[in-house]
């Protein structure tokens, strides 16, 4: 089972979950992304996450592997979020002006 959210906090994360120990319990991992990839396969990551092997579903294991990822989003300064290729962010930590977006503006005008 795969799912894929986003944007949060700019980013978009994929997570995939699959049976573990005879199908009674379940492993997750999570990929963290610029642009919304169209399953966690296609997913060309920021980085990637290991969630744990320990999980009851794989619901379960899907919340943690995107709750693990989301921890690891918000300890990304903004200055750094910055050089990821983003401009700045809102309050909700939304992107809003890709910086090749503005590179492209201040290009046209030169």
């Amino acid at each position: 089972m795969e799912k894929v959210w986003g944007p949060v906090d700019g980013f978009y994360i994929t997570a995939y979950a699959i049976p573990v120990a005879d199908g009674e319990r379940f492993c997750s991992y999570a990929k963290v992304c610029v642009e919304r990839p169209d399953s966690y396969w296609d997913a060309n990551p920021l980085f990637k996450l290991f969630a744990g092997e320990d999980h009851d579903t794989e619901v379960a294991a899907l919340a943690y592997a995107r709750l693990a990822a989301e921890a690891q989003i918000e300890r990304i300064p903004s200055r750094e979020r910055a050089l990821l290729g983003f401009a700045m962010f809102n309050e909700s930590h939304e992107v809003v002006f890709p910086l090749a977006r503005q590179i492209a503006r201040r290009a046209a005008t030169v």
